[in-house]
């Protein structure tokens, strides 16, 4: 079930939202989905993503998950950030 106080968002200066992850978590399974993650391409390459899948990553495993997905637009793209964050949730 969606929960809006799981959204993260980084906003730049000018109240642009920038970056976002949705995080889903069933407590059945114990399971985080980040779905989706996106950062606009002006601002990719400076750690944004990164950054708001460690605080969903955090979020999640305070929340009792032990498994955590990603999932953005493009599969490459989502791959690739998913390899660069560290594994908080185990």
């Amino acid at each position: 079930m969606y929960r809006r106080d799981l959204d993260i968002v980084a906003v730049a200066p000018d109240d642009q939202v920038v970056a976002y992850c949705v995080l889903w978590y069933d407590d059945v399974t114990r399971t985080g989905l980040f779905d989706p993650v996106a950062v606009m391409p002006e601002y990719q390459q400076r750690g944004l993503g990164r950054a708001i899948l460690v605080e969903a990553m955090r979020r999640a495993k305070n929340m009792g998950a032990t498994l955590a997905t990603v999932s953005g637009f493009e599969q490459e793209q989502t791959l690739c950030m998913a390899q660069r964050c560290p594994r908080i949730v185990t």
